[in-house]
C-alpha cells in the first residue's frame, strides 16, 4: 500500500494573532523606598547640624564675657551705680552705697551680643539726679570710660501705669584680629570654628563681631508730681479683613 503524506493534507495553520503589549512592571518597593530614606537621612543630617551649630556657639557665648570691652563696660556701670546711690555715712564721714541695684549680664546663644542691664526704680523724673549720674557713665566727654564717642545711644518710651522709659548704649567690636583678643577667648574661637568645619556645616563661621549693649530701664515713680502719664487722646482701629474659601467646579 502506499503510505501518503500527512503533513500534505494537513489544512495551512492560521496566522498568529498580534501579542498585547505588556503592562509595564510595577516598580519595586525598594525604589519608592530609598529616595524617601534618603531625603529622611539628609534632613536628619541637617538637624543634627544645625544642633550642633548652635551647640557650639552657645558653649562660645561664656568666653565673650572675658572680652576687656565687657569688662571695662559692666566695671563702668557699676562705678557709676556706687556714686548715683551713696549717701554720707554720719559715723566717720565717709559714703556707705546703698544700693540693692546689681547689673545684669547676659549673652545670647549665637555669641553675637552681650547685654548689660539694670532697672532704676521710684525716680523723681527723668532728669532725677542719680538716673543722669548713671547715663554721664556712657554719654559724651564726660564718659567715665573714656570711650563715650563710641557708643550709639537710644531711647525708647513705654506710657503704661507709670513713666518708664529704656536708654540702651550700644558698641560693636571686630572679633577678627586674634592678636587683639583674650588667650582663653581666642581659643575659644578657634575651637568652634575647627568644630564646625569637621561638622561640614553650610555656615562654619564664628563672630565676626561682638555688639555690647548696655540698657538703662529708668522707672519713675508714680506719685511723681514731676513727672506723669497723661492721656492725650483715642486711637481708634477699624480691621477690615477679606473672608476667603475654596471653591473647585
Amino acid at each position: 500500500m502506499k503510505k501518503t503524506n500527512a503533513s500534505a493534507s494537513r489544512a495551512p495553520r492560521a496566522p498568529r494573532a498580534p501579542r498585547a503589549p505588556r503592562a509595564p512592571r510595577a516598580p519595586r518597593a525598594s525604589s519608592l523606598i530609598l529616595p524617601t530614606m534618603r531625603t529622611f537621612t539628609n534632613a536628619a543630617h541637617s538637624v543634627h547640624s544645625n544642633l550642633r551649630r548652635t551647640q557650639t556657639l552657645a558653649a562660645l557665648a561664656p568666653h565673650m564675657l572675658t572680652h576687656p570691652a565687657v569688662r571695662k563696660a559692666y566695671a563702668t556701670l557699676t562705678r557709676a551705680l556706687a556714686k548715683a546711690y551713696a549717701v554720707p555715712a554720719p559715723a566717720d564721714g565717709g559714703f556707705v552705697s546703698v544700693s540693692a541695684i546689681q547689673p545684669w549680664l547676659d549673652v545670647d546663644q549665637h555669641a553675637e551680643t552681650v547685654r548689660i542691664g539694670v532697672s532704676l526704680r521710684d525716680l523723681e523724673s527723668f532728669k532725677d539726679a542719680r538716673l543722669l549720674k548713671v547715663l554721664e557713665a556712657f554719654i559724651g566727654d564726660g564718659a567715665a570710660d573714656g570711650s563715650g564717642a563710641e557708643w550709639e545711644s537710644s531711647t525708647a518710651d513705654y506710657a503704661f501705669t507709670m513713666p518708664n522709659r529704656d536708654y540702651s548704649f550700644t558698641r560693636k567690636l571686630s572679633l577678627a584680629d586674634p592678636t587683639r583678643l583674650p588667650p582663653g577667648l581666642r581659643k575659644a574661637l578657634s575651637r568652634a570654628h575647627d568644630t564646625l568645619v569637621t561638622l561640614n556645616h553650610w555656615d562654619p563661621t564664628t563672630p565676626s563681631e561682638l555688639r555690647i549693649i548696655v540698657n538703662v530701664y529708668a522707672y519713675v515713680k508714680s506719685d511723681s508730681p514731676l513727672c506723669r502719664v497723661v492721656v492725650t487722646g483715642v486711637t481708634e482701629r477699624v480691621i477690615r479683613e477679606e473672608k476667603k474659601e475654596i471653591v473647585c467646579a
